[in-house]
């Protein structure tokens, strides 16, 4: 549908390589989206058609048909349970298990990522009751990612690495990248730099074209990583170099949100995306910023927004980020995870 109400419409060779061989059909409202969407096609390719980038996904542990060998406290042999929850962008520790069960169970955030996972989850699981499959992944280092999302959620997309020796709950599937099973390096390379375009805005506005309440495979087969990122490239080396040095930054303080908007910038100019169609994409995510202070008494922080485009060379969006860094504003941080600090 386009801004002027009127049909937009699509071949079935578009949407097959849109949507891939399901023809999934992507949620477009404006016109001005498929245009993006085009951009992007040019520019990147659906990881189920990438050699580099094919997944092996896997949901380690079934949170229901185990339920009856959970261990509130570890034991010999035991590991911890990593759950939805605590699964955001770039941290799987946000949050920290306090007290109670099910839905009343009290979950308060965690920003010391240095803690162990032992005195943050709220479940353990003997390894002899880990499926055959699952053992083997649970021993390597991996992505996870969190399943149950949403189109109208502040994000849609949340990605993390996983370490050895934490076994995932089924609500956060975990990712192997085969291509790269030769090298280690290569590898937790390769992990770093999936996550960062994961996590950035351009494949999370796609991936909301398709979603609807599950970031199952299917979803994650169609979409799109850019061609400009390959072992050796600038970009390549550039993703993990921020990766690593966010990962030396404390979970959402001002110098962790600078550092993810540089990502995002480096993967926006990576899909040859100009400041209009990023601005765009950004305009897409309403919920963003909810908490953070605005300026020049706005209803609304663009916190994020401005940090995004002023990495991308926009002088009065830099302007617009100075003023609110000096209000107390931090780009990128989760409202739900603000309000329970």
């Amino acid at each position: 549908m386009s801004e002027d109400r009127g049909m937009l419409s699509l071949k079935i060779n578009q949407l097959k390589e849109l949507g891939g061989d399901l023809m999934l059909v992507p949620e477009i409202t404006k016109s001005s989206e498929m245009v993006i969407l085009k951009k992007l096609q040019e520019v990147t390719t659906a990881m189920c058609n990438s050699e580099l980038w094919k997944i092996d996904y896997c949901r380690e542990v079934d949170m229901t048909n185990k339920k009856k060998f959970f261990l509130p406290k570890p034991g010999n042999d035991t590991l911890p349970i990593l759950e939805g929850r605590m699964a955001h962008a770039f941290t799987s520790k946000a949050k920290e298990y306090i007290r109670g069960k099910g839905r009343s169970a009290v979950w308060l955030t965690n920003s010391d990522s240095k803690r162990d996972y032992d005195s943050l989850v709220q479940y353990h699981l003997p390894k002899n009751k880990i499926k055959k499959q699952a053992q083997s992944r649970i021993s390597k280092q991996r992505i996870g990612i969190r399943d149950i999302v949403g189109q109208t959620n502040e994000r849609t997309m949340m990605a993390v690495q996983i370490p050895a020796g934490v076994c995932c709950g089924n609500k956060v599937p975990t990712i192997l990248l085969p291509y790269f099973n030769n090298s280690e390096p290569l590898n937790l390379e390769a992990q770093k730099v999936w996550i960062c375009i994961a996590n950035s805005f351009v494949f999370d506005w796609v991936a909301r074209k398709f979603v609807t309440t599950s970031m199952n495979k299917f979803i994650l087969d169609i979409l799109r990583i850019p061609n400009k990122i390959v072992p050796g490239s600038k970009e390549w080396e550039k993703l993990v170099e921020l990766y690593d040095k966010m990962e030396a930054e404390e979970f959402m303080s001002l110098g962790w949100g600078k550092i993810r908007a540089e990502i995002d910038a480096e993967v926006a100019l990576s899909c040859q995306l100009d400041i209009t169609m990023m601005g765009q994409i950004l305009d897409s995510f309403p919920l963003i910023d909810k908490k953070e202070h605005p300026i020049h008494d706005e209803k609304h922080s663009t916190v994020t927004k401005d940090s995004v485009l002023s990495k991308m060379g926009s002088k009065r969006s830099e302007k617009r980020c100075e003023e609110a860094f000096e209000l107390g504003a931090i780009p990128y941080r989760p409202d739900g995870l603000i309000s329970n600090q």
